[in-house]
């Protein structure tokens, strides 16, 4: 984002818990301003940035020095203020109540799509939150594929890191969201946001096998495709 005449670029890490404020003004000489301490035995390194706001995922950890598969670990995203743009205030957070939430995409305004790993589904799924009050941010509606719902609406998530479930992010372009379902590239009518409706799905396993057949799905509305 520019801030004042002057670049600043946000950036997770994979193995180390936080995140980065980078001065890019000057792109031949950037330069670290800020490290942002992460929770830990917790992945963080996913993040998004508009209307002045910073969402970082939190998730069970994959990797890094500190991670244990038997330890706590944070969960859902964080919502930030970039009014100052090299201290980001913490603003407010949603949890999942499962492993956590992987790529999200924030494109302004009110709601954050992401690929949640909540409780009672195999893989993650597309959760849209609220966060209008960014110090309590709130589930408005969700939508998964039948195939992946567990018969224990209580179990956790046996599919981590990401399954047959979303990857995320889900892109978000008017009325339509555009999702990378592992298996399968599926389209939603979200214009009533309450009641996210299928417009169409394509399956792609097989021929293509594995946990990412469709591991991101990317559209390009005025070329009316999606790579």
């Amino acid at each position: 984002q520019q801030v004042n005449g002057r670049w600043y670029m946000y950036a997770g890490s994979q193995n180390d818990r936080g995140w980065s404020v980078i001065d890019v003004t000057d792109p031949a000489t950037p330069k670290v301003l800020n490290w942002i301490p992460g929770p830990p035995n917790t992945r963080s390194g996913e993040l998004d940035i508009a209307d002045g706001k910073l969402i970082t995922a939190f998730e069970r950890s994959q990797m890094g020095g500190d991670t244990d598969p038997n330890a706590a670990w944070d969960d859902g995203f964080v919502v930030w203020s970039l009014a100052d743009p090299v201290h980001p205030k913490r603003l407010g957070q949603w949890k999942t109540g499962g492993l956590g939430t992987h790529r999200n995409g924030y494109y302004g305004g009110r709601y954050v799509h992401t690929a949640a790993a909540v409780r009672g589904y195999f893989g993650q799924v597309y959760v849209i939150v609220d966060i209008a009050d960014p110090a309590h941010p709130v589930e408005v509606s969700r939508w998964v594929l039948p195939e992946l719902k567990l018969k224990d609406p209580n179990a956790q998530n046996t599919a981590y890191p990401h399954g047959h479930g979303l990857h995320g992010p889900p892109y978000v372009v008017g009325n339509t969201a555009y999702l990378g379902f592992g298996t399968k590239f599926v389209m939603l009518d979200i214009s009533d946001i309450k009641h996210p409706k299928e417009i169409s799905e394509l399956t792609f396993d097989p021929p293509f096998r594995g946990l990412f057949a469709v591991h991101t799905a990317m559209p390009f509305v005025n070329r009316k495709i999606v790579e």
